[in-house]
């Protein structure tokens, strides 16, 4: 799975919440880390994040088919998750509609 750093973060935070004319449902954060990490990494994440981000987060951790199963419990499936993830969706398909959106404007 892709590694995230705490600026990817912040700025997906601040595209998500500060500036997509858009309401959020829920954020799936997924990752494959021991549990005394993922502790940590929690208990230091929810000072940074707002009450509404947190109420909006859903966190799955565990193998890979465990972290699948759990997004399939909510309703999203393999063939809507990258193949990074184990899903069936080629990431570069959103680069590609985005290249395709910019040259018809």
């Amino acid at each position: 799975m892709q590694q995230m750093n705490f600026d990817y973060v912040s700025k997906l935070h601040h595209l998500f919440f500060g500036c997509a004319p858009v309401r959020i449902r829920a954020i799936h954060l997924c990752g494959q880390v021991p549990s005394v990490v993922r502790d940590v990494i929690l208990r230091a994440g929810s000072w940074f994040m707002s009450r509404s981000f947190r109420a909006r987060s859903l966190l799955h951790f565990g193998t890979e088919e465990q972290i699948l199963a759990g997004l399939e419990e909510c309703g999203i499936s393999k063939r809507e998750l990258p193949d990074f993830m184990g899903g069936d969706l080629d990431p570069d398909f959103f680069s590609e509609w985005w290249q395709r959106q910019d040259s018809n404007t």
